[in-house]
């Protein structure tokens, strides 16, 4: 059976089918309180850190220089975009914010 077959969206599963294998995520707080966020396996690059409103447009990004962590603080009621290779082979569970997640790559494509 298939890896992808096996995990589905009920399962918390992320498939990045990204050819240059870079995966983009916002992950929002929707607590008052700030809250640390911490990716198992991988480093990333803090893209933008927010409070509160509308995500950012790619061009506010802090390409040039941008802070690169394993665990960050988001802000309360704010959010975060990172973005982080996504070259891990086997299939992993990861922790997205005290939210464990299956991290699939499909090289198949």
């Amino acid at each position: 059976m298939s890896q992808l077959k096996i995990y589905q969206k009920e399962q918390n599963s992320v498939i990045f089918n990204h050819s240059d294998g870079i995966a983009e995520i916002y992950v929002n707080n929707n607590n008052a309180a700030n809250h640390p966020f911490h990716l198992d396996g991988h480093v990333f690059a803090v893209m933008f850190v927010g409070e509160k409103g509308q995500f950012p447009d790619e061009s506010e990004y802090n390409k040039r220089n941008p802070i690169v962590r394993d665990t960050v603080t988001i802000p309360g009621n704010g959010f975060l975009v990172i973005r982080f290779i996504a070259d891990n082979p086997a299939p992993t569970q990861r922790m997205f914010n005290s939210i464990i997640v299956n991290e699939i790559r499909n090289d198949s494509q």
